[in-house]
């Protein structure tokens, strides 16, 4: 893609990149794009039955730390989604997205880097509220977009489970390792831990052009997506269970159209659940194993699709200071 910037190291390095969700996905292809070619990817499970093909995807850094490096990796990766949205096929919007909230509360730091609005009129019971455009990355089209990325420059993608990461020590000078909730096992983490999260999708709504949430003790969202709408939801840490609770999607509905009352003329299409990979840090550094470079990059909570091109370029630049030391 021109409009992105190339460099190409002095030599080509072997690469693995473990998991394809958005955090691998964005790995591989943003080393692509930085003239990297001897890529694999390895993943047990690829789109579009991952956990980010269950995500919402609106743009917002959620269960995701430390706050002092999200901002970098929300701006970094506004950036890419900005350029991305001009191609149709990336399956990229921007929506109005308003957080409710029942008191005073002080503006968010990642507000400050997207446009503010206004809104006339809340919900009953909230008095306060920030409004900013921000965008929907469509799971459904993003991911097999980046997949089609791949594929065209003839990166190898091996559907299989990595059970350890010195299984690719000796045949790859540098391993990506985006497990996400499965680097509990590959790297015995355990740090790493499940926050379920469970939503009810909906019809498409005509009316409704806008999304809105309140991020309290019970999480209430409603983001409609160019083909459904997305109704959420739950936050459960350490809940493996990925059976659709009927009382938590009744809950949730109720919830959702108090604030957005045009859910009401809507179908409810289905229930989705997934384990969004917690950790108390996103844990983003290299390592040496064996002779092979090794890049952790995972734990991204609730803020996969917010933070994945930011985190991609961190990666992209330890990988380029490690194949040619002159580039730092």
């Amino acid at each position: 893609m021109a409009h992105l910037p190339h460099i190409i190291p002095m030599k080509q390095p072997s690469i693995a990149v473990i998991g394809a969700g958005i955090i691998g996905l964005s790995c591989a292809v943003e080393l692509y794009w930085a003239g990297y070619k001897k890529i694999t990817l390895f993943a047990e499970k690829l789109t579009p039955h991952t956990t980010s093909d269950i995500a919402a995807a609106l743009w917002m850094p959620y269960k995701a730390h430390p706050e002092n490096l999200i901002n970098q990796w929300c701006k970094n990766s506004l950036i890419t989604l900005n350029k991305l949205f001009a191609v149709k096929e990336a399956g990229i919007s921007w929506t109005d997205y308003t957080e409710l909230y029942q008191k005073a509360t002080p503006l968010p730091l990642w507000m400050n880097l997207v446009e503010r609005k206004t809104v006339n009129k809340l919900p009953s019971g909230y008095h306060y509220s920030y409004t900013v455009k921000v965008p929907i990355i469509h799971s459904a089209f993003h991911l097999p977009y980046l997949m089609q990325i791949l594929s065209k420059a003839q990166i190898q993608i091996q559907q299989k489970k990595i059970s350890a990461i010195n299984h690719l020590t000796k045949q790859f000078d540098i391993i990506i390792n985006c497990s996400g909730l499965g680097a509990r096992e590959l790297v015995d983490d355990t740090n790493v831990f499940p926050i379920r999260g469970q939503m009810v999708v909906f019809s498409k709504t005509p009316a409704l052009n806008y999304s809105i949430a309140e991020l309290g003790e019970n999480l209430t969202c409603v983001i409609p997506r160019s083909q459904d709408c997305m109704v959420g939801g739950t936050i459960e840490e350490n809940n493996w269970d990925l059976q659709p609770d009927p009382e938590a999607s009744r809950l949730m509905i109720e919830r959702a159209t108090a604030i957005c009352p045009e859910l009401k003329t809507a179908e409810i299409i289905d229930v989705k659940t997934g384990l969004r990979p917690g950790r108390n840090k996103i844990r983003l550094e290299a390592e040496k194993i064996d002779d092979s470079l090794v890049i952790h990059n995972y734990g991204h909570g609730g803020a996969g699709y917010t933070l994945a091109w930011g985190c991609a370029a961190d990666v992209k630049t330890l990988v380029n200071n490690y194949v040619h030391p002159a580039y730092g």
